[in-house]
């Protein structure tokens, strides 16, 4: 068994050396994106809402060419920055204690044809930096809602009749405290479906975070 682990974590140091992904140094103490290169990255203007926490705007190039990486190259190394960095903001949130962390639902086909659901492990990257558990039981896709990609349509009223009804309830949340996890926000159509859902049905507390927006 240990034979077998050496040689997967050598096959990982070959595909994936310990340098930045940005600038390209080694030895970014085996980080994938090092903590100069990460503090270079512009925070975004705004959000779509004051209950939606982005950390970097997506209009720079090295941010949204991670992201893409992680979605399409599976570069599932590059989430593990984003989560601590994430981790740090909600630090200075006064987030309660008993959180629960609730990662966007993915598409089952989709998750199936990228190998992982990137999502998922963002959330639960996050789980670990700040203990507070991960629940991918509570809210889940409506399986009966028909809808297209979000990322082909462009107007913000369109995107919101798209996510309308996108997501069920499987527990009670009420009187839960709930961190919503997305890589991305654009018009904030998907968080805030998301939001009025569990709000509605007594959610104390809502708050959203993501990479980008």
């Amino acid at each position: 068994m240990w034979m077998i682990e050496k040689i997967l974590s050598q096959c990982a140091s070959f595909l994936f050396p310990s340098y930045c992904f940005v600038c390209k140094k080694e030895g970014s103490a085996g980080q994938s994106i090092c903590i100069s290169c990460l503090a270079s990255f512009p925070q975004p203007v705004d959000t779509p809402s004051p209950f939606i926490h982005a950390l970097y705007s997506y209009k720079n190039h090295y941010v949204k060419k991670s992201i893409h990486a992680i979605k399409y190259f599976h570069r599932k190394d590059l989430l593990l920055p984003y989560a601590q960095a994430i981790a740090h903001k909600m630090k200075g949130k006064d987030i309660p204690s008993d959180a629960v962390i609730i990662p966007i639902p993915m598409p089952r086909l989709r998750s199936l044809i990228r190998g992982y659901n990137h999502s998922h492990i963002l959330a639960k990257l996050i789980s670990d930096a700040t203990t507070l558990p991960v629940r991918t039981d509570i809210m889940l896709l409506n399986i009966n809602k028909k809808r297209k990609r979000q990322v082909v349509i462009k107007s913000r009223s369109e995107r919101l009749q798209n996510q309308r009804n996108a997501f069920i309830l499987n527990q009670s949340v009420q009187g839960l405290h709930v961190i919503l996890i997305d890589d991305v926000t654009t018009t904030g159509a998907t968080l805030s479906e998301a939001y009025h859902l569990l709000r509605s049905h007594g959610a104390r507390t809502v708050e959203a975070f993501t990479i980008a927006h």
